[in-house]
């Protein structure tokens, strides 16, 4: 994938995960998730699971707010937010069926306490044999 700086990034073991692990969490496009299947293909890598942080559009809109008047950060407006969500929804979004249509796709609902959702996580891979490590059990 010479010439593909997040498919050559984001292809490399992960030592934290005992180097076992593939993060592809910088494919955010559907050409982008084919080319890391291409290639985790050739070396061999199976993808077990993509996991899918789901929030009505209503709430991130809220906490990106709460995030602006907590940090001040000028780019947290109603209308970019929007505009980031559109966008989102056009581009990366669109990897949620194809993740689907290749029967891996987790979705976990993401209005929640951050401790349920990575909760849920853990569960979600644990029913599917994987340890939340990031390898095989």
């Amino acid at each position: 994938m010479a010439g593909n700086p997040i498919i050559e990034h984001y292809s490399m073991p992960q030592p934290q995960f005992g180097g076992e692990s593939f993060d592809i969490a910088g494919t955010r496009i559907r050409a982008q998730a084919t080319a890391a299947a291409e290639l985790a293909a050739r070396l061999g890598v199976t993808l077990h699971a993509a996991i899918y942080l789901h929030a009505p559009d209503a709430v991130l809109t809220r906490r990106l707010l709460d995030r602006a008047s907590q940090s001040g950060r000028a780019d947290d407006k109603a209308d970019v937010i929007r505009h980031r969500l559109q966008v989102f929804a056009e581009t990366t979004g669109q990897l949620v069926p194809y993740y689907a249509e290749r029967g891996i796709l987790l979705e976990v609902d993401a209005d929640q306490p951050p401790d349920s959702v990575t909760t849920d996580i853990q569960a979600r891979l644990s029913a599917l044999g994987l340890s939340t490590g990031g390898t095989r059990s």
